[in-house]
């Protein structure tokens, strides 16, 4: 993630075990997953877009955390 923040790049992270104990917090958006339509449901760990993110990451919302 650093290297993305150095070069200027946005970082949306999904989380997992292999992500436990990271810092993210210079991300625009932390979730448990991007979800599902109807089926998997995301969690909002972090949210600094200024968008209102819904049961699942949608691509309105992808676009929300690439414009800073």
């Amino acid at each position: 993630m650093v290297s993305a923040l150095s070069a200027g790049i946005q970082v949306l992270v999904t989380t997992s075990w292999f992500t436990e104990g990271e810092d993210f917090s210079e991300a625009r958006l932390v979730v448990s997953s991007l979800g599902d339509s109807g089926r998997e449901r995301s969690t909002v760990y972090q949210n600094r877009t200024g968008r209102q993110i819904g049961e699942y990451v949608d691509l309105e919302d992808v676009t929300a955390v690439l414009t800073a």
